[in-house]
């Protein structure tokens, strides 16, 4: 695949996530429908980080309208965000770490 397709599909990701795909894209070879499978993974794991920054802010609890404590909605995204990266990657028969934020 060229740089420039590659470039294309994952313009949307953060710089080290970019990176990341990147990398993986030039130690393996990867058929289309695997290299989308690996940026659904890093979107994944962007997602995932996105929730943990929210919920470092917020906490993993909030108040409703009624002063009655709830789970921060971003509990469920950040834990559904990291299985659906842990399955892609299983998927794709990588067993690598994830981008460093």
């Amino acid at each position: 695949m060229s740089d420039a397709r590659l470039t294309a599909q994952i313009e949307h990701l953060q710089d080290h996530t970019q990176q990341w795909v990147r990398d993986l894209v030039r130690s393996y070879t990867f058929e289309p429908v695997q290299l989308k499978l690996l940026i659904l993974a890093a979107e994944a794991h962007e997602r995932c980080s996105e929730a943990r920054e929210q919920l470092k802010r917020d906490g993993i609890t909030i108040k409703d309208r009624f002063d009655q404590i709830k789970r921060h909605p971003a509990v469920q995204i950040e834990r559904d965000s990291r299985l659906s990266f842990s399955k892609l990657m299983r998927q794709l028969k990588l067993d690598l770490d994830p981008p460093e934020m």
